[in-house]
């Protein structure tokens, strides 16, 4: 268990995917089938944060 996946032990059923694209990494947290939140982390250093309107984890 990485410090991720510790912090997000109040989810259940949760896991974390990362995936490469062309100039940035997608780190995706998932339950069941939806996406609750993903990060697209570029290779310049910016950083755009999506939440699912269902997920109520950001305010």
């Amino acid at each position: 268990m990485d410090g991720f996946d510790a912090s997000s032990l109040m989810l259940t059923n949760v896991s974390v995917r990362q995936q490469r694209r062309t100039e940035h990494n997608r780190v995706e947290v998932l339950t069941h089938s939806s996406v609750l939140l993903s990060a697209d982390v570029f290779d310049i250093g910016r950083v755009e944060l999506y939440e699912s309107s269902t997920a109520a984890l950001i305010n």
